[in-house]
């Protein structure tokens, strides 16, 4: 992913664990997310962000990666959302309730 997007794992890395995000990390699993709100613009731009309404994943990587993160969710928002970098594809927002279902 971030060959192709020119981002920087380490950069990531150092704002998800100092600017108020999420990181998880296990034999199987890498995870990056933090709060957002839907209508606040760019997800990845926003940090400390009051009122959040979703869940946004920067990265996630390996192994039961859905069903991970959604037991790791510190606190209930009604959406999350990811996009593909490697597909170009914006931000996709779904219902938390659903994808606890399909988890």
């Amino acid at each position: 992913m971030y060959r192709d997007s020119g981002g920087s794992w380490e950069e990531d890395f150092a704002a998800y664990a100092t600017l108020g995000g999420y990181l998880y990390v296990d034999p199987e699993c890498v995870a990056m997310w933090k709060p957002v709100r839907r209508d606040g613009g760019c997800p990845a731009e926003q940090w400390n962000v009051e009122n959040p309404d979703a869940w946004y994943v920067r990265y996630a990587g390996g192994r039961g990666r859905l069903s991970k993160l959604i037991g790791l969710i510190p606190f209930p928002l009604d959406w999350v959302g990811w996009g593909r970098e490697r597909k170009k594809q914006s931000v996709r927002w779904f219902s938390t309730k659903s994808l606890i279902r399909r988890k």
